[in-house]
């Protein structure tokens, strides 16, 4: 009987890392989407007098959970801003450095969206949408911290290749 090596371990983290990658965009277009429609939906039905009173909340709900969801693809991808021009004119090894800085600031603020948006979560727990009245505001919220976790996962994956290099 064959062990597992850490080889297997490896391909294994990695099949279920491009399957949650492969769900979070999915999941951030059918929101988009979906939010999209409902919009337009109700737009048109409130042009015959007929309004939707809970499209409005629940495009909310869809637009705040593609936001973060499609911020993490965008940026996993590197499909976000960047100044690339500063870091094409240092040295190879002061470019490694400034990543390293750069990624751990950003992982910093992930850290802290995670911690200030659970608290968020737990804050407006009792709050309710106005047209959907058991509906909690917090399931908006989430959105924040679980997207934060996501740009986290992200920002260790950019970043444990680069302290690999310099060993």
């Amino acid at each position: 009987m064959r062990q597992n090596t850490s080889e297997d371990n490896y391909n294994r983290k990695r099949s279920l890392s491009k399957k949650i990658e492969s769900w979070e965009t999915v999941v951030a277009g059918i929101c988009l989407i979906s939010s999209t429609i409902l919009i337009f939906f109700a737009a048109v039905v409130r042009s015959f007098s007929q309004p939707i009173n809970w499209s409005l909340d629940i495009s909310l709900f869809l637009f705040a959970w593609a936001a973060f969801l499609s911020a993490d693809v965008a940026y996993r991808d590197n499909k976000l801003v960047n100044l690339d021009f500063v870091l094409d004119v240092v040295s190879p090894k002061v470019k490694r450095v400034l990543m390293i800085l750069i990624y751990l600031i950003i992982l910093t603020f992930l850290l802290a969206l995670v911690y200030y948006g659970s608290i968020l979560v737990y804050k407006t727990r009792a709050r309710a949408f106005q047209g959907i009245p058991n509906f909690s505001y917090s399931w908006i919220t989430m959105s924040l911290p679980i997207g934060a976790i996501f740009l986290v996962r992200s920002t260790i994956e950019k970043l444990v290749p680069l302290f690999q290099k310099g060993t």
